[in-house]
């Protein structure tokens, strides 16, 4: 089972976009510094209001802590298209933004690009994620294949993906570890 697909910048920017939206790591992060931040904001508050004998610096304190951190919450979630776009280079990144081919074999998922060719074990995949207009092949905590629906150019998206589930699945339950075998 084969897809055959290019790839743009815009689907770099999805991929980005929903690695940064859905992962724990990030998440973690973000609760750790606004944690932080808050401690900092309220102890230096609570410094003041001790020097000064009153309320009023902690109170204020704390509004512009709770003020800091949802602000921080509500940002530091999404990259801008231009953000992300910055990452990539189309003159260096010359096996990423252009024609992919994604084959489901029997013990494993095969990439090429112009440039490259590689093998992946099902078990070394980590995620499998559908959306509306794109499928994203997690094979790390922050790497990928992205297939943008809308850009396939042959194959058959749903039974590409159907195979690709079983086989994962299937590789899910076997226990080892991945090892690299030749192309």
């Amino acid at each position: 089972m084969t897809l055959i697909y290019t790839v743009e910048i815009s689907d770099l920017v999805a991929f980005n976009q929903y690695y940064m939206a859905h992962s724990g790591v990030i998440k973690a992060r973000r609760h750790k510094t606004v944690g932080f931040m808050f401690t900092v904001f309220c102890g230096l508050g609570g410094l003041i209001s001790i020097q000064e004998r009153s309320v009023v610096p902690l109170l204020i304190c704390t509004g512009i802590a709770c003020a800091w951190s949802a602000w921080f919450l509500m940002r530091s979630g999404k990259l801008s298209v231009k953000q992300i776009a910055r990452l990539y280079d189309p003159q260096k990144d010359k096996g990423t933004l252009c024609r992919h081919e994604l084959e489901v074999g029997e013990d494993g998922l095969i990439h090429r690009t112009p440039v490259s060719a590689s093998r992946m074990r099902f078990q070394g995949i980590t995620e499998v994620v559908r959306t509306n207009g794109h499928a994203f092949i997690f094979v790390g905590s922050m790497s990928g294949h992205v297939i943008p629906r809308s850009r396939i150019i042959e194959g058959d998206f749903e039974a590409f993906m159907q195979a690709l589930s079983e086989r994962w699945e299937t590789a899910q339950s076997d226990v080892g570890d991945a090892q690299a075998f030749s192309l």
